[in-house]
């Protein structure tokens, strides 16, 4: 019956969002700046490329860099 509790207690930590950070270059390697539309999808099974998730945001990048939380909307 413990381990029913904990397993419970543990199933509501689980995050529903995420902050994703990263940087983007161009093929000359100069950083993207300005804003930017990105789609972010997490996958199933790689092999089978089935979506489980995914979100498009509009992403403002300065020299490339860029942060946003994933899960929002």
């Amino acid at each position: 019956m413990l381990t029913t509790l904990l397993l419970c207690l543990s199933a509501h930590a689980i995050p529903t969002q995420l902050n994703h950070q990263g940087r983007l270059m161009d093929s000359d390697g100069v950083g993207l700046s300005g804003e930017h539309e990105l789609t972010f999808t997490l996958m199933a099974d790689a092999e089978y490329d089935v979506p489980v998730w995914t979100e498009t945001l509009s992403v403002e990048f300065t020299n490339g860099y860029y942060s946003v939380i994933l899960g929002a909307n």
